[in-house]
C-alpha cells in the first residue's frame, strides 16, 4: 500500500513588493498559518508545505520549475495575496507539469466589518484574476469548511495536462 503521508502539495502564496516588506512578512505568516491547518486537516492525506511568497516571474518559474523536480511533491496549492498579477504566473503555470489549485480565500474567516479599511483589506483578501478564476478546467468544493484560520470558500483544481 502506497503511504501518501510521504508525499507534499506545496502552498505558494503570490504577491507584490508594492506592499512594502513588513506587508510581504504578515502575508507569509498567514499563508504558514493556511499550510499548517491544511495539512493537519485529516480530509487531506498528504502534508501541506509552506513555500515563500512569491513576488516575481522569476521565483514563480523557479518554485514550478522546482515542484516538477521534487520526487515528493505531487501538486502546488496557490494563494494570491490581494493583487498577484496572473501576468506573473504564466510562465511559471505553463512549465509545471503537476496539478495546482488555486485557493480563493482571504485569511480571517470573518469579517471586521465596523473597522474594516483598506489596510485590513490589503493584508487580508484574496485576488480573483481572470486568468486564474476562469480557465477551462475542472471545480471541486469544499464548502463550510476551516482550515487554520482560513474558511475555504471555493477550491478550484486543474485537470491533468
Amino acid at each position: 500500500m502506497i503511504d501518501l503521508k510521504e508525499y507534499e502539495v506545496w502552498f505558494v502564496t503570490g504577491s507584490q513588493h508594492l506592499y512594502g516588506d513588513d506587508a510581504l512578512k504578515e502575508v507569509a505568516e498567514h499563508s504558514r498559518k493556511i499550510a499548517s491547518g491544511l495539512s493537519e486537516a485529516k480530509q487531506l492525506p498528504v502534508k501541506v508545505i509552506f513555500k515563500p511568497v512569491v513576488t516575481t516571474p522569476e521565483a514563480i518559474y523557479g518554485l514550478c520549475l522546482e515542484a516538477n523536480n521534487s520526487r515528493n511533491c505531487i501538486g502546488l496549492i496557490t494563494w494570491m495575496h490581494t493583487f498577484s498579477p496572473a501576468k506573473m504566473w504564466i510562465a511559471g503555470l505553463n512549465a509545471l507539469q503537476k496539478p495546482f489549485v488555486h485557493l480563493h480565500t482571504q485569511f480571517d474567516r470573518d469579517l471586521p466589518w465596523s473597522s474594516i479599511d483598506l489596510d485590513y483589506m490589503n493584508l487580508n483578501q484574496s485576488a480573483r484574476s481572470p486568468s486564474l478564476n476562469n480557465p477551462p478546467i475542472r471545480k471541486s468544493r469544499f464548502d463550510n469548511k476551516s482550515y487554520g484560520s482560513a474558511r475555504n470558500q471555493r477550491l478550484v483544481c486543474t485537470d491533468e495536462r
